[in-house]
């Protein structure tokens, strides 16, 4: 028999599967301030990791005493471990490492994000940001110079030519005046830290403050992987001037399924279940998002269905939607095959809401 470090006294913990090496400290005795005697951070490998999340979330239960029970605060940080446990990390993201001249550096707690800024106008302030997460095995150099100054020119004549064309088109496109950030985030491109499926959702208001505009002025963009954080950025400030969904995700929990079996981290379904509706709801998320919303995806996308855009569409409170289906251009080349319709589509939704 251990003493259990959450009832301080004897019980039968050692026969529940302990395979989780990460769990906060304050789990196990270290208390609630996020630091040991020894100034440890909650976050440790060594003799803290026997205590594995099954254990933690089973002492939830009756047997333990009122007090000596995990806060609500604490669970919500157990669920944080767990969908950031390094099984879900090392399957789910694929960074690369790649810098770019002139970052535009944000410091979001333990890391340095190597975002990228464009200023559309010069000594004049854009009418609006364009913010940009971009999709797994993407990094920000991947959007630069092309998508950047594509983005930047919407609703100027002459419009850019699409790829592979020669002239560019001469329809005349209401005036925009755009600036655009490439989202970065922990452990891509040229940021430092690592990835982490929930820790980053609390990298996205350290972007919003280092723009410094309000929030109305933000068109928020996200792709693929990158539908997380832009909608967690919508849920956490549903005043912004419209959302953009490209490719996303509606359901993580059955992505995460297809990539990690609950086991492996030592939990049942249910459990992690629990888990990613605490933080990952996304369901829940847009039914209080009432902004324009525009969903684009592909109808032949066959690494993330078309259902989830349906999906996130209808969860949408918004009355000012619009889903576009495109017939082709499957997941990753969703815009070099569709350019002009894609840039058509994008300028018409903005400068309806700018």
């Amino acid at each position: 028999m251990f003493i259990c470090p959450i009832t301080r006294g004897n019980c039968d913990c050692t026969v529940i599967p302990l395979d989780c090496n990460v769990i906060p400290l304050s789990v196990v005795g270290f208390g609630r301030g996020g630091q040991n005697q020894t100034g440890k951070s909650r976050l440790g490998p060594g003799v803290e990791s026997r205590w594995g999340l099954r254990h933690a979330i089973r002492h939830q239960a009756d047997v333990v005493p009122q007090h000596a029970r995990v806060s609500r605060d604490e669970a919500a940080t157990l669920s944080f471990m767990l969908l950031d446990h390094p099984i879900i990390t090392e399957r789910l993201f694929f960074p690369r490492k790649q810098a770019i001249a002139e970052p535009f550096r944000v410091r979001s707690d333990d890391a340095e994000l190597a975002c990228y800024r464009f200023s559309s106008r010069s000594g004049g302030k854009a009418s609006h940001t364009f913010i940009h997460f971009h999709g797994n095995g993407e990094v920000v150099a991947d959007y630069i110079p092309d998508y950047v100054e594509a983005i930047a020119a919407l609703g100027r004549t002459p419009r850019r030519p699409t790829p592979g064309q020669t002239e560019p088109s001469t329809d005349a496109r209401p005036a925009l005046s755009i600036d655009v950030v490439l989202a970065e985030y922990r452990g891509y491109g040229g940021s430092t830290g690592t990835p982490g499926l929930v820790r980053m959702l609390d990298d996205v208001d350290p972007i919003v403050a280092a723009i410094g505009r309000p929030v109305e002025e933000l068109w928020v963009y996200g792709r693929s992987l990158g539908s997380i954080y832009a909608i967690e950025l919508a849920h956490r400030h549903p005043g912004i001037g419209g959302l953009v969904i490209e490719s996303g995700i509606a359901d993580m929990l059955e992505r995460l399924l297809i990539r990690v079996e609950p086991t492996e981290l030592g939990v049942t379904r249910d459990e992690l279940a629990r888990q990613v509706a605490i933080h990952l709801d996304h369901q829940r998320k847009l039914s209080s998002y009432t902004g324009p919303l525009l969903v684009i995806h592909a109808r032949d996308d066959d690494l993330i269905d078309p259902s989830h855009a349906t999906r996130n569409h209808e969860w949408a409170a918004s009355n000012d939607k619009q889903l576009v289906l495109f017939e082709s251009g499957g997941h990753n080349a969703l815009l070099p095959v569709n350019w002009t319709q894609y840039l058509d589509t994008l300028e018409r939704f903005l400068s309806a809401r700018q």
